[in-house]
């Protein structure tokens, strides 16, 4: 795994520390500090090529490099208690817990504050009550619309680890993505004691670049490391991302994706990629969607431009127009039926059983 070379530049840019390395005591604080934040610190105490100037200072958090591993550990393990519960056929893991095994050299060097788990199309009921016959109850990280009976995403709490349980990548009316298929092709892993699926090549590109459209492409830094990676490795199912996304809906998605890893890693941009980007919307709507995208050379993570820009950068990443309307209207439709189930469950005291976490 050969990390982008760009990487740790890029993250004194965006730690206001200047160039790479950094010399100053301060501005060496600043460039750790940001690497912990956007989930870069054990990829940094294992990289073996950073300057003199930076390597004299590992030394000091080697405290911290072994509690990333103990916290790892206690994510195989929770990881392990998943696929105890769903079964190792009927658990696809996604996110963090794909990528640690998929495209890193150890998984200890992706760290996750939580596990992603995506099912195939299955009630609420049946999936709650597994988890809750092995012990693990169903919590709520957020109001509203996280208690409405549509929710595509259950939050669960197994042995003090958060898991987050997908009946779907985000709100169905966004895209037209094949569910069937997905689940059709998933492929079965094995890996440090591990067992469960995940999805095939394209569709994890496609999922990520899907996830990182969700979030507005305003995420740590980690996770554009790990589409860059995903890139690297599965070059070759670029043509059939093309294809897919154009069915699915998501051409948006990919092109923001790709737009960006290019723009902040210059070793993505292969003549693959390039050929990809150019197969995807139109030209001028190409230009539009540039325009959206926030620059991860000077925009940290965060929304740091408002609530106002998060949302412009959220309906200009759907592809149709309709559906931009469409997705408004569930999004306050499924927000009013969580707030009244939230009232019933706190009127009723049951609430008190369902510990919300931050």
């Amino acid at each position: 795994m050969q990390l982008p070379p760009e990487l740790w530049p890029t993250v004194c840019r965006l730690a206001g520390v200047g160039e790479w390395p950094p010399r100053e005591p301060a501005a060496r604080d600043a460039f750790f500090n940001f690497a912990i934040r956007d989930g870069l610190f054990p990829l940094l105490m294992a990289d073996a090529d950073v300057p003199p100037e930076t390597e004299e200072w590992k030394p000091r958090f080697r405290a911290l490099q072994s509690l990333y591993r103990k916290r790892y550990a206690q994510s195989r393990f929770t990881a392990q208690q998943v696929a105890a519960v769903l079964g190792p056929n009927d658990v696809l893991f996604e996110k963090g817990a794909d990528y640690r095994h998929r495209v890193y050299a150890s998984p200890e060097l992706r760290p996750m504050q939580d596990i992603d788990v995506l099912l195939p199309l299955r009630s609420v009921a049946s999936v709650a009550a597994q988890f809750a016959a092995a012990g693990h109850r169903r919590v709520y990280s957020a109001h509203g619309k996280n208690f409405a009976p549509s929710a595509y995403e259950l939050a669960f709490v197994v042995d003090g680890a958060l898991v987050e349980v997908h009946r779907s990548i985000g709100l169905p009316i966004r895209a037209r993505i094949d569910y069937a298929g997905l689940w059709q092709r998933r492929q079965r892993f094995e890996a440090d004691g591990v067992q469960g699926c995940r999805l095939a090549p394209a569709d994890a590109i496609l999922a990520d670049a899907y996830n990182l459209a969700k979030d507005e492409f305003s995420v740590p830094l980690i996770r554009l490391v790990d589409l860059h990676h995903l890139l690297m490795l599965h070059a070759a199912e670029l043509p059939l991302c093309v294809a897919r996304a154009k069915a699915w809906g998501i051409e948006c998605a990919l092109f923001g994706a790709l737009h960006l890893v290019m723009t902040i890693f210059t070793a993505s941009a292969t003549p693959a990629i390039r050929e990809a980007v150019s197969q995807l919307l139109t030209p001028a709507r190409r230009a539009a969607v540039a325009r959206l995208l926030p620059d991860p050379r000077g925009e940290a993570a965060g929304h740091t431009k408002g609530r106002a820009m998060q949302v412009w950068r959220k309906f200009g990443l759907i592809d149709q127009p309709w559906r931009r309307g469409a997705f408004a209207m569930s999004y306050a439709t499924r927000t009013a039926a969580g707030w009244a189930q939230e009232w019933r469950l706190r009127r009723t005291g049951a609430f008190a059983a369902l510990p919300a976490i931050d």
